[in-house]
C-alpha cells in the first residue's frame, strides 16, 4: 500500500526512472506515463478493479476518497488492499 500512496512501486514510471525498464508509457495506454493514479483512476486495463472500489468505497473513486473510505472502515480497507496489490 505504502508503494501504491507513494507512486515508488513497480509503475513503469517509476521504473524508468532507474532504467529497470526501457518506457516509461502504460503498456494500454501508451501516450500516459504509468503511475500510481494513472492505474487507479485511468488504465484501461484496470477497469473490473476500478468498479470493485468503487462500490467497495461507496462513492466516486479519487486518491483522497478511497483512503478516507479505507481509514473509516476496516472491510474497506482490507477489501481495497486486496484489490490494489492485485493492481500493482
Amino acid at each position: 500500500m505504502t508503494q501504491f500512496h507513494t507512486d515508488h512501486g513497480c509503475f513503469r514510471g517509476y521504473l524508468f526512472r532507474f532504467r529497470h525498464v526501457d518506457t516509461a508509457q502504460c503498456p494500454m495506454d501508451t501516450c500516459l506515463v504509468e503511475a500510481a493514479e494513472h492505474i487507479l483512476l485511468h488504465c484501461s486495463r484496470f477497469v473490473l478493479e476500478r468498479a470493485q472500489l468503487v462500490a467497495l468505497a461507496g462513492s466516486p473513486l479519487s486518491p483522497r476518497g478511497l483512503v478516507a473510505a479505507m481509514m473509516a472502515d476496516k472491510i474497506v480497507w482490507d477489501g481495497a488492499h486486496v484489490i490494489i496489490v492485485t493492481m500493482m
